[in-house]
């Protein structure tokens, strides 16, 4: 769902009748996996000299 409306396959209405759920519910999976994303490439920078 995150990967087809960020490429823009699906409009956030088109996914939500896609995948049967309500447009909010895929706000909220966007949401956190855009959270998720920004976790991890967080995570993988080093924060400075070693």
């Amino acid at each position: 769902m995150f990967v087809a409306v960020l490429t823009g396959q699906h409009t956030q209405r088109e996914a939500a009748e896609r995948w049967g759920v309500d447009r909010s519910t895929v706000i909220g999976v966007l949401r956190c996996a855009k959270q998720s994303v920004l976790d991890g490439f967080a995570a993988a920078v080093p924060a400075g000299p070693g």
